[in-house]
């Protein structure tokens, strides 16, 4: 992958992130001012519910980064397996002794 596409997609990325995190935000905060005074007879300012709403949100992004790199690290692995896998039987069904192609012949 060339420098110039891993840019655009780790932009990409960090977009995608902005927007997700961003309307979690927003989302968050509308609830925590509109439904839980009345859902929980728990009055908050709006200074407090931005605090707990961007507590929530770190967390939650924390959370999301872990469970990403969690899961790319997997099928990283899990595709370099299947990669040595395939090299591997393709080696035995060609046999070793018929291989000649390293053996500089």
């Amino acid at each position: 992958m060339s420098l110039k596409k891993s840019l655009k997609s780790n932009l990409k990325t960090v977009f995608e992130a902005a927007v997700d995190i961003g309307s979690g935000f927003f989302l968050a905060l509308l609830v925590q001012l509109t439904l839980i005074p009345y859902l929980f007879n728990i009055q908050f300012n709006t200074q407090q519910s931005i605090g707990i709403v961007f507590t929530f949100m770190v967390v939650s992004l924390i959370r999301s980064t872990l469970w990403r790199r969690f899961f790319r690290h997997r099928y990283k692995q899990k595709a370099e397996l299947e990669l040595l896998k395939n090299n591997y039987c393709n080696y035995c069904k060609r046999g070793y002794k018929n291989d000649n192609r390293n053996s500089g012949l």
